[in-house]
């Protein structure tokens, strides 16, 4: 079995691939990479889940009507859904826990705590649909 040189992966690499650089706040890529840790995947296989084709971020933001014409692809359009609120509902609650207590009373946490409710109610009312 012949073996592949350096130069012809990085061609090949450049004729199939591209590269994306995104700049995200530290804590946050620390956390992403835990996770993924934790999962057991790459961090590039866990990116590419969420921006591909089959990706629940990719179904959420933009799934044609043509697309969802049998059940089982609006049962998995709905799944994405819920998928992406549950991650919505994990950041305000986040945002809401670390609002300082001293400003517990005030608008901002009252508002945050207000998102996480109705967030919670719209998962309940998908899961029931689902």
């Amino acid at each position: 079995m012949g073996k592949t040189s350096n130069a012809a992966k990085q061609r090949w690499n450049v004729s199939n691939y591209s590269q994306l650089k995104v700049s995200l706040p530290k804590d946050e890529v620390d956390a992403f990479k835990a996770n993924c840790k934790k999962k057991g995947v790459s961090i590039a296989s866990e990116i590419a889940r969420l921006i591909g084709a089959g990706g629940a971020v990719a179904n959420a933001i933009n799934v044609p009507v043509a697309r969802l014409d049998t059940r089982s692809r609006r049962r998995k359009a709905l799944k994405a859904y819920i998928g992406n609120l549950s991650e919505l509902r994990e950041a305000e609650y986040l945002y809401m826990t670390k609002i300082p207590e001293n400003m517990l009373s005030g608008d901002r946490y009252s508002d945050a705590e207000n998102c996480v409710s109705v967030i919670d109610e719209a998962i309940n009312i998908l899961y029931d649909a689902y």
